[in-house]
């Protein structure tokens, strides 16, 4: 709410990363449960992107979902794409005084950490989002609408 209004006309997008890395979390999903939620169901630029670069760097295009509980739902708000990045469903200590270092996985870790770092350089790069000069996500992929519940 308190954003100026030059400053959200500068912002291309908005990358939220949410209790990634866990350990348990993600059950038996593809890519370790990772899972980009937007707050309509629809795909956008974070989702072209995010998927595009999981299919480069995991072989293993990343799904996208509905959900609005989280911080990027005031970004959309104002018109920013926008998307949740999270190993789903939950592990079960998920915001419990359980939930300690020893229950992360460094692998998911960086696997978020590659997809989004090639994302925001995707966008960061002169000729894009123009996917189709890109080599960082080289085109579109097709990905799909998986409507995981996360706890």
């Amino acid at each position: 709410d308190s954003l100026p209004k030059e400053d959200v006309d500068r912002m291309v997008a908005h990358f939220q990363m949410d209790m990634i890395g866990g350990r348990d979390a993600g059950e038996d999903n593809p890519a370790g449960g990772l899972i980009m939620y937007t707050i309509d169901g629809m795909k956008n630029l974070v989702t072209d992107l995010g998927s595009s670069a999981g299919a480069r760097t995991m072989d293993v295009a990343i799904p996208y979902g509905q959900l609005g509980r989280s911080d990027h739902q005031p970004f959309h708000e104002l018109g920013i794409p926008s998307a949740l990045f999270i190993h789903s469903p939950v592990e079960p200590w998920y915001h419990q005084p359980t939930d300690t270092l020893d229950k992360i996985s460094k692998e998911k870790l960086q696997q978020a950490a590659e997809i989004i770092g090639a994302s925001v350089y995707q966008i960061a790069r002169p000729e894009t989002p123009a996917l189709t000069n890109a080599r960082v996500a080289p085109g579109t992929v097709d990905y799909d609408f998986d409507d995981r519940p996360v706890d």
